[in-house]
C-alpha cells in the first residue's frame, strides 16, 4: 500500500499561498508520532531571488513557522506595514546581516522582538517562485 503526501510550493498569486503537489509515500515511511511531517517540511523550490526589507521600530506582525529551510512567513497579520512587500512563503534568511537559516521560528522571533526599538531592522528574505 502508498499513501499520499503533499508539499507545499510557493506561487506567485495575490489570492494562494502556494500549490500542493502530490507525491506518493510508502507505508513504512508514513507519519508517526516520532517523525511528523508537514508541507513546510516537504518544500520543492524552484527559482529564488533574495531581497531586504527595512522595517520600521515594533511589531512587525509576522507569523513565522520552523522548516526545513529556514523560518519563512506564514502569513501577514492586516496590521502590518510590511504587507505590500513580505508575502506568506517568504524565507527569512537573515536580519541585520546576521544569518537566520539555521534558526527555528521561536528563536528568530525572540530576535526580532529583542530589536523593536531599533530605529530600523534589515531583513534578507528569499522568495521561491
Amino acid at each position: 500500500r502508498r499513501s499520499q503526501r503533499f508539499s507545499f510550493v510557493p506561487q506567485e498569486s495575490n489570492d494562494m499561498i502556494g500549490l500542493y503537489q502530490k507525491s506518493n509515500v510508502s507505508d513504512d515511511e508514513s507519519l508517526t508520532p516520532d517523525n511528523q511531517h508537514n508541507y513546510r517540511d516537504n518544500i520543492t523550490p524552484t527559482k529564488s531571488w533574495t531581497f531586504e526589507q527595512v522595517c520600521p521600530p515594533g511589531p512587525l506582525g509576522l507569523v513565522i513557522d520552523s522548516t526545513t529551510l529556514g523560518p519563512m512567513v506564514h502569513s501577514v497579520k492586516p496590521y502590518s506595514s510590511l504587507g505590500g512587500t513580505i508575502r506568506a512563503g517568504d524565507f527569512i534568511i537573515g536580519c541585520d546581516d546576521q544569518p537566520t537559516r539555521a534558526m527555528t521560528a521561536p528563536i528568530l522571533t525572540r530576535l526580532l522582538a529583542s530589536k523593536a526599538n531599533n530605529p530600523e531592522r534589515k531583513l534578507t528574505l528569499m522568495r521561491y517562485t
